[in-house]
């Protein structure tokens, strides 16, 4: 075992990589709250490369004294990737597609009765 346990997952999200914009969008205040449990208690994030073309995932762990690792993505890769023990990145050349979501552990606890009240 991993020492935790994942219950629950986020939504899905399909990112679009590529050619960046010129000036990226501004994160709201709502936006950044929608994110938080997902990037507080998110495990293990699931990858789903759709294409249509390929691409380069940067891996890169947390700990000191480890160099990035570079996957190549085609469509119909699956990913999966400790997102708590490292960064990731994707690249591609033009317009590719990618599925996300993340195994999220279980809030705390205490907060469990916060999360179900505010649903």
């Amino acid at each position: 075992t991993m020492g935790f346990r994942c219950p629950q997952r986020s939504l899905g999200c399909v990112h679009e990589t590529g050619l960046p914009p010129d000036e990226p969008p501004e994160l709201t205040e709502n936006e950044a709250a929608a994110w938080l449990p997902a990037f507080t208690r998110g495990r293990i994030l699931v990858l789903a490369v759709l294409g249509p073309i390929k691409g380069t995932l940067e891996l890169n762990p947390f700990a000191e004294d480890t160099e990035p690792l570079e996957l190549t993505t085609i469509p119909g890769t699956f990913v999966i990737v400790r997102a708590d023990r490292m960064s990731h990145r994707h690249f591609a050349h033009s317009q590719a597609y990618i599925l996300s979501c993340f195994l999220l552990e279980a809030p705390p606890a205490g907060h469990r009765e916060e999360l179900e009240q505010k649903a």
